[in-house]
């Protein structure tokens, strides 16, 4: 039995004005029914082998087949259907599995993990419940796990057996968790800056992850960094006294390649590209991001991802990565019980319209103005199908100036597009409705209640911002009554007395000023909880991934600058006119592009208000952009040494933003690295840091992916991350 290696698909692009960003759920969707259509032959309808097939999946592989492809999808390729490996853990739609010895099956395991190779000789004991068997493996496999399926009688079943080099699960177009269990929030900070062995287990497995979405890619990197950040058992540039010490980062780059090495050993070795860079991360780089709130409708929705509205329940699977992106709406009873089925939608880069929504700034009128936008674009695309329910809404529409034969088309065409129509809509009206709720409240409270919501929110943004900015010792906070000028310790106060404030907020904002300040907590700032909460317990949690004495000269550490207008619109741009649906990408007001006085006028309240919620961006991007341009300094962002770019890097044509073909600026930048870069973050990534990265490929032209070893937000890093610094389990 001979086991092959999947190398995957080439991943080229352009930086001339015709480049279009790649779709890693493309990319890896193709590897995946290239390995399935080899067995069934789906892709060649004149053999007389084409065959049905039996998917077989464990929950590792469970999750990355969700991630990128569908039960439809699966089944033009020859799938009869799927089974889950193991009997526990059932959806509440799925049954035990049934022999069917008239059919081949195909399974598809985790490689490290024995338990499924184990399930699958007890499959074959007795009666065998498959005629044949094609197993997919998700990467290299140990050869005690492949001795188990020797010694039992499925031996005598086994047709195929390939390494896939599959060990993410895309979320995006571009970006992508691993796909282990080992990277559940639960656990992965306790692991990762904890315990020396289980640190080096699940650097082990995100080497191997990270290794496999490169693979997916096609080529060997020309260059891996990693980068020098705050973890207390991490590294600080190198001088005679304060030599290296353990990284994790850089662990998990020599990890990887390491890997990359033993590729070029394969039967079909990677090539080497001239463009691939690899920079390497881990969390303590960046916690304000962790941190903060960030005042854009994904990163907002991400962070409260069920809500009741009325009487409609949403709910968004944001960090379960088996159904990452599943939208679901479901009316209840006065009882609080579900009414009727739930509508579900697909929060991924093929629903366009939350392509246009989820990096839309909620500053000034930008959200409001933009979903007037999106839903003129709706209507536009499907005008029959709007045609179709004006008129169903309104019988007395006057619809006599039609003829019969038009009325009919109109028919006719509607129907086709009222599906797509409908989850158009949907996904508009849902989106703003949980906007509307998270501001404001719910709709039992008065105007006076919500107004009073929205300004304690707003002056907890300030705060945020200001912090984040680097203005703790004094910031100037814009209250009904007119600025007032304060101090990030003095807020922080009213933050700890103020209950209204959930405990997750109110332990956030004394983590984002202990890490600030370097420390500054001590019993006077403590003595205004008046809610027993331990900040001290939480901020010691903290220290064990952040040092509270960071190196302020470290590029991890360097303040940005404050958000642009060009920053707020720089996903306005052709780049992305086929990921948004439209000619200029992403739909912004007039307003914000316009010269005329009345423009200004709303232009001016949208960059005031921006300022104040706005202005901070994730450190990943001026970091990103940095090693683009070759500016990173070496010192702090070493190259592992047989991973080195050469001096000769191609420089591609310099590239202007929509505002500089305006006449508004000059943005033309030279590349020294040319991409793709692949960013990879131990400790996980937010949706704010995915939107950092759709601006970068915007300004660059190059195609450039984010991964994590899973997705975070501000609730769940401290709720379930750093509770678990406290948890007594091993």
């Amino acid at each position: 039995m001979s086991t092959r290696r999947g190398r995957g698909s080439s991943s080229r692009h352009s930086n001339s004005s015709s480049f279009r960003p790649s779709c890693l759920r493309t990319i890896t969707q193709k590897r995946l029914f290239k390995a399935i259509d080899a067995i069934t032959q789906a892709d060649n309808v004149e053999t007389p082998n084409m065959r049905w097939c039996v998917l077989v999946v464990d929950e590792f592989w469970k999750r990355i087949i969700s991630s990128i492809t569908t039960t439809n999808e699966l089944t033009k390729h020859q799938i009869s259907h799927i089974e889950p490996l193991t009997l526990f853990n059932l959806g509440k739609d799925e049954a035990a599995r049934k022999p069917f010895p008239g059919l081949e099956a195909i399974y598809m395991l985790e490689s490290s993990v024995a338990e499924g190779f184990v399930t699958m000789v007890t499959d074959f004991e007795e009666e065998p419940m498959y005629s044949k068997v094609h197993l997919l493996l998700s990467g290299a496999v140990e050869e005690e796990n492949l001795q188990v399926l020797a010694r039992g009688k499925v031996a005598q079943h086994i047709e195929t057996c390939v390494e896939l080099n599959i060990e993410y699960a895309p979320i995006d177009s571009h970006a992508f968790i691993l796909s282990s269990m080992d990277f559940s929030e639960e656990y992965v900070y306790r692991d990762l800056y904890g315990d020396q062995r289980e640190r080096t287990n699940l650097i082990e497995h995100a080497a191997s992850g990270l290794f496999t979405m490169i693979a997916s890619l096609g080529s060997s990197p020309q260059s891996i960094r990693w980068m020098m950040a705050n973890s207390p058992n991490g590294s600080r540039p190198n001088t005679a006294d304060a030599p290296h010490t353990y990284d994790v980062a850089a662990e998990l780059a020599q990890r990887v390649g390491q890997k990359l090495r033993d590729a070029k050993e394969w039967t079909e070795p990677l090539p080497s590209s001239e463009g691939t860079n690899v920079l390497v991360l881990d969390r303590s780089f960046d916690l304000k991001t962790v941190l903060l709130d960030h005042y854009h409708c994904g990163s907002l929705l991400m962070d409260h991802s069920e809500l009741q509205v009325g009487n409609m329940q949403y709910k968004i699977e944001a960090f379960d990565d088996a159904q990452f992106g599943v939208f679901r709406s479901q009316a209840v009873g006065e009882d609080g019980q579900p009414a009727g089925p739930a509508k579900v939608l697909q929060l991924i880069e093929t629903n366009k319209v939350w392509n246009q929504l989820r990096f839309q700034s909620l500053s000034g009128r930008a959200f409001g103005e933009s979903c007037k936008l999106v839903q003129k674009e709706i209507t536009d695309r499907y005008p029959n199908a709007a045609k179709l329910v004006t008129w169903e809404r309104n019988k007395s529409e006057d619809m006599k100036n039609l003829s019969a034969a038009a009325q009919k088309k109109v028919r006719k065409l509607g129907i086709r597009e009222l599906q797509a129509y409908n989850e158009s809509v949907r996904t508009l009206t849902s989106t703003k409705e949980m906007v509307m709720a998270i501001l404001l409240g719910p709709d039992s409270q008065t105007a006076e209640e919500k107004q009073a919501r929205l300004h304690k929110r707003m002056y907890n943004l300030q705060y945020q911002q200001a912090v984040a900015m680097g203005k703790y010792d004094g910031f100037e906070l814009n209250t009904l009554e007119g600025p007032v000028e304060t101090t990030a310790r003095n807020h922080l106060k009213t933050i700890l007395t103020n209950t209204e404030l959930s405990e997750n907020v109110r332990i956030r904002m004394f983590l984002l000023y202990a890490l600030a300040s370097k420390g500054d907590v001590d019993a006077d700032l403590l003595s205004h909880d008046t809610a027993g909460v331990e900040y001290r317990l939480f901020w010691a949690w903290l220290q064990n991934i952040h040092r509270h004495d960071w190196d302020e000269s470290l590029p991890t550490n360097q303040i940005p600058a404050v958000r642009s207008l060009e920053d707020h619109t720089m996903l306005h741009t052709p780049v992305f006119k086929e990921v948004m649906a439209n000619g200029n990408g992403m739909l912004v007001p007039h307003h914000l592009t316009a010269n005329t006085e009345q423009d200004q006028e709303l232009r001016d309240e949208f960059l005031h208000q921006a300022s104040l919620f706005n202005a901070f961006t994730p450190t990943i991007r001026d970091l990103s952009s940095a090693l683009l341009q070759g500016t990173l300094d070496e010192a702090a962002c070493p190259f592992l040494p047989s991973f080195r770019s050469s001096e000769s890097a191609v420089k591609p044509k310099p590239k202007k933003s929509w505002y500089s073909r305006r006449g508004g600026g000059n943005s033309s930048t030279n590349l020294a690295a040319s991409g793709p870069l692949i960013i990879f973050v131990l400790g996980g990534i937010t949706h704010a840091e995915i939107q950092s990265i759709y601006e970068l490929i915007a300004k660059f032209g190059v195609n450039i992916y984010i991964g994590g070893t899973h997705m975070t937000s501000p609730t769940s890093f401290v709720d379930t991350g750093l509770m678990s610094f406290g948890s007594s389990e091993p």
